[in-house]
């Protein structure tokens, strides 16, 4: 039944140029397709998306899981804001937005620069080293890229 709010939705806005991301959008809506067969936009509730986003994520990280919760909001905004404004986002709860936040960057092992000058100068192969200066000019931060 919303399958034509949504075709209607997505024709209006942009064409979508990335690839990827439309390979994305055409997964989580289809999956959305199956699992709400045949029920309005505004009968579903944020239990059901949770519920939902954790069948389709379970098992997944959580760099993918936000994706999907960010995808399926941007969703409902799209459909809110081109054609009914008076449906609210059920993907807008506070419980969804925490369970779905952005994963965590990796902490950077943080060297002192006798350390760091020893790794650079006393290294036998060859490494392509990346290297990020702190605030602080005596403290940097390493990754080894290869260990080749």
């Amino acid at each position: 039944m919303y399958q034509k709010q949504w075709t209607i939705a997505l024709s209006t806005t942009e064409p979508i140029h990335k690839k990827n991301t439309l390979r994305n959008y055409q997964y989580i809506l289809s999956k959305f397709l199956s699992y709400f067969p045949d029920r309005d936009l505004e009968s579903v509730s944020s239990d059901e998306i949770l519920y939902f986003l954790t069948q389709l994520t379970e098992g997944t990280k959580q760099a993918t899981k936000r994706r999907n919760y960010a995808l399926l909001a941007a969703f409902f905004t799209l459909i809110k804001n081109t054609l009914n404004s008076t449906l609210g986002n059920p993907c807008d709860t506070v419980m969804l937005r925490t369970l779905f936040r952005p994963a965590k960057a990796p902490q950077w092992t943080i060297l002192d620069k006798r350390v760091m000058d020893e790794t650079i100068f006393r290294t036998i192969k060859n490494r392509r080293i990346k290297i990020g200066v702190t605030s602080s000019s005596s403290i940097f931060r390493v990754r080894f890229l290869s260990g080749r």
